[in-house]
C-alpha cells in the first residue's frame, strides 16, 4: 500500500468506487490511486503509451520501470496500473489464512488492496491477464510485506490469473534505463507526414555515412541540414524507437543518444 494524503473511510471509499476507479480497460481506465492522492517524494511518472491512448500514472521508480519493460513488448494490448481488488474477497481470504487485513489507521475501515500492474497481453488464443506486484528487494525479508502478497497471490490464483513478483533488482536496469529516455518525451509525430519521412530518409543516409560517430551527432547533423530546431531530430528517433521502427540493443549501457550509428538499424516495414 503506498502513503496517502488522507485516511480512507467507508465514505471516502464509496466515493472513488461511484467515481469509477479501476474500472474500464484502455482510455477509459482510472487507476484507483493516482499521483495526486499520494504525497510526492518527487518519484511519480505520468507516461503517455499510444496503445492505451493515455496518461498512466506510477507512484514509484519500480512501477514505472516495470511498466515501460511491458508496454515495450509486442503483445502487450492494455496495461492497468493500481488495480483495485474486490474488498469482500480479500477481506474473506486474510480470515481464511489467519493474517491482518490491511486497515486505515484512523477509521479502521478495510482498506481496498491493489495490484501494481494487470497487463493484458494479445494471445493465439484470445487475449489474458498477467498481475504483477513490484517490490523493492528489501521489503520481501518482511513478514507482513509477505502476508499481504499472500493476499493478493491468492485473489488471482481464484481467477486463474498468473501472479508474479517483479524484484526492484529485475526492473531497474539498463534496458529500463534507456526505456525511460526514449518514452520521456513530448514529441509527437503523424509518420505519415512528408515531413517526417524527410527526416527519416535524411537520418538514413546520414547513419550509413558516419558509423562510428554518436546517434545525437547523425541527428544534429540532420537538423542543421534541414534546418530544424536543435535535437527535433533527436525526437523524431525517440519516437521511431518507441514504436520500434528504429533497433537498438536496450541492454547497452545509457544514454543511448552517445551510442555510434553503427549500433542502430531501421526495422523492414511492417505489415
Amino acid at each position: 500500500m503506498s502513503r496517502r494524503r488522507y485516511s480512507w473511510d467507508e465514505k471516502r471509499i464509496s466515493k472513488y468506487v461511484h467515481a469509477g476507479r479501476g474500472m474500464g480497460s484502455g482510455p477509459e481506465y482510472t487507476p484507483w490511486l493516482t499521483t495526486a492522492d499520494v504525497p510526492s517524494l518527487g518519484r511519480s511518472h505520468r507516461p503517455f503509451w499510444s496503445k492505451t491512448a493515455r496518461v498512466h500514472q506510477f507512484l514509484s521508480d519500480n512501477e514505472y520501470y516495470a511498466f515501460l519493460h511491458h508496454c515495450y513488448e509486442d503483445d502487450a494490448i492494455d496495461i492497468r496500473e493500481q488495480f483495485p481488488l474486490d474488498r469482500t474477497e480479500t477481506v474473506l481470504i486474510a480470515e481464511l489464512i489467519g493474517v491482518r487485513h490491511p486497515v486505515d489507521r484512523i477509521s479502521r475501515a478495510p482498506l481496498v488492496m491493489t495490484t501494481d500492474l494487470l497487463v493484458t497481453r494479445k494471445m493465439q488464443c484470445g487475449s489474458r491477464h498477467f498481475a504483477f506486484a513490484v517490490k523493492e528487494d528489501r521489503d520481501l525479508n518482511n513478514a507482513r510485506t509477505i502476508e499481504k502478497l499472500e493476499i493478493e497471490r491468492l485473489y488471482w490464483a481464484l481467477r486463474g490469473v498468473a501472479w508474479e513478483i517483479q524484484r526492484s533488482s529485475e526492473v531497474k536496469n539498463d534496458a529500463a534505463l534507456n526505456l525511460a529516455w526514449i518514452f520521456d518525451s513530448d514529441a509527437s509525430f503523424e509518420f505519415g507526414s512528408a515531413w517526417v519521412q524527410r527526416i527519416k530518409s535524411q537520418l538514413k543516409a546520414t547513419v550509413g555515412r558516419y558509423p562510428t560517430a554518436a546517434i545525437r551527432v547523425a541527428c544534429r547533423l540532420v537538423d542543421d541540414r534541414l534546418s530544424l530546431a536543435p535535437g527535433a531530430t533527436l525526437g523524431v528517433v525517440r519516437a521511431l524507437l518507441a514504436r520500434k521502427d528504429l533497433l537498438v540493443d536496450l541492454n547497452i549501457r545509457p544514454p543511448l543518444a552517445e551510442v555510434p550509428c553503427s549500433k542502430f538499424r531501421f526495422a523492414k516495414r511492417r505489415t
